[in-house]
């Protein structure tokens, strides 16, 4: 029983020797919480948007079309899809951007399909970086035919035709699985963004939501060790020393991982 108060009152002692340090832990961690708020305020409005127009072969690629609208739905993208409200000629020209994927099916038309129609009016108004291109390639592994047009080996048929005209703009290899093509299209739309808005380069680094948590676990967990490290060596105890000291360390690590990213970015 004796020891046990013994043991408490050397616990208690140690807190009160070395108040000043831990309150400058638990000062370090209200302050990053109560940061954290505005700092994802403040990106969010940072982030100005890009309207990428996404044109498509229709049923054989839903799949594809979903995992892109889900995986842009993380970024400032305003995504436009084929509408019967809306002529796709105005839309695709007003777009920041067209996206166009491409398989073995034509689609219904009286002519020209709307996948066809679609893809023309993008090469009036779309070059470049703007205007980026996905297709199968012909015998391509792993890929599951399901919705082909039944005469899609013949070259001079609509898809064939199609087809043809999509390669005279150097398409890349549409991906067998989903999300592996989303990811590509959320990297060429990263570039359009960039070239539209030069700035989000660097907001993008410096209001990184991955940089501020790097710098609140840092300025936490060193404001652990100087808390520590203070009591351990008798040193006085000190609120601003671990305030400042712990601040200082997040500021460090925060800004060398920005640092990184603006790096890897050029």
């Amino acid at each position: 029983m004796r020891g046990g108060s013994i043991v408490l009152s050397g616990l208690w002692r140690h807190i009160t020797d070395n108040l000043g340090s831990y309150l400058g832990t638990l000062a370090v961690t209200v302050l990053v919480t109560t940061v954290s708020w505005p700092f994802r305020r403040l990106r969010e409005s940072a982030r100005r948007p890009v309207t990428v127009y996404l044109g498509s072969t229709w049923d054989e690629l839903a799949e594809h079309r979903a995992a892109i609208r889900e995986r842009l739905s993380r970024d400032p993208v305003v995504l436009v899809e084929r509408s019967d409200i809306e002529p796709p000629e105005q839309q695709i020209r007003d777009a920041t951007m067209f996206v166009g994927l491409y398989a073995w099916q034509y689609g219904a038309s009286n002519g020209e399909s709307d996948s066809h129609r679609e893809l023309v009016s993008a090469l009036d108004h779309h070059s470049g970086p703007r205007l980026r291109l996905w297709m199968v390639r012909k015998g391509q592994r792993g890929w599951s035919l399901g919705h082909e047009d039944t005469n899609y080996r013949d070259d001079d048929s609509p898809i064939g035709r199609l087809r043809r005209l999509v390669l005279q703009h150097n398409p890349q290899q549409l991906p067998n699985e989903p999300a592996e093509l989303a990811r590509e299209v959320a990297t060429a739309v990263r570039e359009v963004r960039r070239l539209e808005h030069r700035q989000s380069r660097y907001l993008d680094s410096l209001l990184d939501p991955r940089s501020f948590a790097v710098g609140a676990a840092v300025a936490v967990a060193a404001s652990l060790y100087f808390a520590v490290r203070i009591s351990v060596v008798g040193a006085a105890s000190s609120f601003a020393t671990v305030l400042l000291l712990s601040l200082a360390c997040g500021a460090i690590a925060y800004l060398a991982r920005v640092a990184s990213t603006v790096s890897f970015l050029r």
